[in-house]
């Protein structure tokens, strides 16, 4: 069902101990040269609206948080955003409000890099405030990291930031939106066997990076390796993925 869709009546109606309330979380910032600024907020608001699809009567659809924690995107033309403390209080009042409501199982369905540190601090928030809540955060990419490995092309350091994943699946999802012949590759911020070289190989450090330290186009990854047949192997296959974990989230 879709939140913003349905009446004050109809929510209060709601069994809100087994509805997934589900808020998926967007950002505006710099995709490259060839992909545009609200990237991830369309890409995380179709693998939802697929999702809910699949369980008209299970998921609560909240609308797309498109703004996001994208300072590190700061000197590219185009950065929306807000400072991390301010994301992570924001996202807490944001669930306390569905808290309040009555909702008792909460998924932040993330499409953003920067988002998932103060998102994690305002699941702590959350979880000090309302012990009884369960609030769960995931990465699309990490739920279906076994397809998205099994489909990608490109070696390891090829997905990242407007990437051989996410111009795949914008060249699925909305093609229109997407210039192929603009794409170009970017590195990763140094070569050091303590630093992992894309989202699937762990940093054994953490460093705060800016993405015009990774590449003048401000890409993370290889978008050279995108296609179209690809990004609907890749999107069918997430969408899968979350479904598998929404089936099991509705028990807990």
């Amino acid at each position: 069902m879709r939140y913003a869709e349905l009446t004050a009546d109809e929510i209060r109606g709601l069994d809100k101990r087994a509805t997934v309330l589900m808020l998926p979380l967007g950002s505006c910032e710099q995709h490259g040269r060839h992909l545009p600024v609200l990237s991830d907020t369309i890409i995380v608001t179709r693998i939802a609206e697929a999702v809910e699809q699949r369980f008209p009567t299970q998921i609560a659809l909240v609308p797309t948080v498109w703004v996001g924690s994208s300072s590190s995107h700061r000197r590219f033309a185009g950065a929306v955003s807000l400072d991390a403390v301010s994301y992570a209080q924001y996202l807490r009042d944001l669930c306390q409000s569905f808290i309040r409501d009555g909702f008792r199982k909460i998924l932040l369905l993330n499409g953003h890099g920067g988002n998932i540190d103060p998102a994690k601090v305002a699941l702590r928030m959350i979880k000090d405030a309302h012990p009884e809540v369960i609030v769960v955060l995931a990465s699309y990419w990490e739920l279906a990291e076994a397809v998205i490995q099994a489909i990608r092309e490109s070696r390891p350091g090829g997905i990242g930031h407007a990437c051989e994943l996410e111009t795949s699946l914008l060249l699925f999802l909305a093609p229109g939106l997407v210039n192929l012949e603009k794409a170009t590759s970017g590195g990763q911020f140094r070569e050091s066997k303590y630093l992992g070289r894309d989202i699937y190989e762990a940093s054994r450090v953490y460093v705060a990076v800016d993405h015009d330290e990774l590449s003048p186009s401000g890409v993370y990854g290889d978008p050279t390796k995108a296609s179209k047949e690809k990004g609907e192997r890749l999107f069918n296959g997430i969408v899968a993925a979350l479904g598998e974990f929404i089936e099991e989230f509705q028990s807990w």
